[in-house]
């Protein structure tokens, strides 16, 4: 939702992160894979620790009110900034 927004924006899109590092990268969707990396590149998401102690982005997974909190604090920061 945030890279749609920032490409409507016009903010700068083209930052991409590598997700590869991330045990469970396979799981997002195709669609979102772009706005994934987009989202790592630009410091929104550095993924959570799972009960392994693995850190993993979850993309099938849902986020807490908090970590949608630093999430658009971090937009305001590294993208609209």
């Amino acid at each position: 939702m945030l890279y749609n927004y920032a490409q409507y924006k016009g903010y700068n899109t083209t930052v991409s992160g590598s997700i590869a590092g991330f045990p469970d990268a396979g799981d997002a969707d195709g669609y979102a894979r772009s706005a994934l990396a987009w989202a790592v590149g630009v410091g929104l998401i550095n993924g959570s620790t799972d009960a392994d102690g693995n850190v993993v982005l979850d993309p099938q997974g849902s986020a807490t009110r908090a970590q949608i909190a630093a999430i658009i604090e971090r937009f305001v920061e590294n993208v609209v900034g």
